[in-house]
């Protein structure tokens, strides 16, 4: 895949329980935005061996990445 919005991510995978999946090709995100109550929210998944981005939503007991950005 390509960085050409100048988004830097690196593939972490995911954790799930105790076992950690998908490590260096998929990067999962969460965003700010719940999913229908607080146990679940939106994520982004990105696929780096395809190239794509997906939005998706997930139990917040599973391990996603997140990402800062600071306020100018």
């Amino acid at each position: 895949a390509t960085d050409i919005l100048g988004f830097s991510a690196l593939g972490g995978g995911f954790r799930n329980g105790d076992d950690f999946q998908r490590l260096k090709n998929r990067g999962r995100f969460w965003t700010s935005t719940e999913y229908e109550n607080i146990s679940n929210a939106w994520y982004r998944n990105f696929y780096y061996d395809e190239g794509t981005i997906q939005r998706d939503w997930g139990d917040k007991k599973i391990g996603f990445s997140v990402r800062c950005v600071k306020d100018n």
